[in-house]
């Protein structure tokens, strides 16, 4: 019993880890220029600048 207890509790603890990996992985943050000089935040910010810059692009396309 004590075996099949160590695995309910490794399966336990590996979707929590994955939980835990999945939350960072998608921490997004609104582009801010100021905050941009610090190398931290920019990957934090790039899927934001991304729409921003995709959004301009077909705007452009348009006229």
């Amino acid at each position: 019993m004590e075996k099949k207890n160590k695995i309910v509790l490794s399966v336990i603890v590996f979707f929590i880890a994955l939980l835990c990996i999945f939350y960072i992985s998608n921490k997004k943050t609104k582009f801010d220029k100021n905050k941009w000089d610090k190398v931290s935040h920019r990957f934090e910010m790039s899927d934001d600048l991304i729409q921003i810059l995709e959004k301009k692009r077909l705007n452009k396309e348009k006229f």
